[in-house]
């Protein structure tokens, strides 16, 4: 059973992580749909921020190293998930446009 706060409200969708997860789906087909020119509405900082995310995650060189088992990891998350939530808003104009253009 679905945990629902006053007046019905899914409270599974309000929770971060599934803010995250949604979100994490999203820039694959946004990406996709932006270099195909279906969709041009991605400002150049939300391609800045997932490549900086990209590289900070692929660089050797991180604020905790990463061959420190669990906590090395840590601070690649917290960057991944910084820039979600700093993309949240293009994401969700996303999702809208996708579920208004559907074929």
């Amino acid at each position: 059973m679905i945990n629902t706060g006053r007046g019905g409200r899914n409270l599974f969708k309000a929770n971060i992580f599934y803010r995250i997860i949604e979100n994490i789906k999203l820039v694959p087909p946004m990406i996709r749909d932006y270099l195909q020119g279906k969709y041009r509405k991605v400002p150049y900082w939300t391609f800045g921020a997932i490549l900086l995310a990209v590289l900070y995650v692929l660089s050797p060189l991180d604020a905790i190293p990463d061959y420190i088992l669990g906590l090395g990891q840590i601070d690649d998350a917290l960057v991944v998930w910084l820039c979600l939530l700093i993309m949240e808003r293009d994401t969700v104009a996303y999702k809208r446009w996708k579920t208004d253009h559907r074929s």
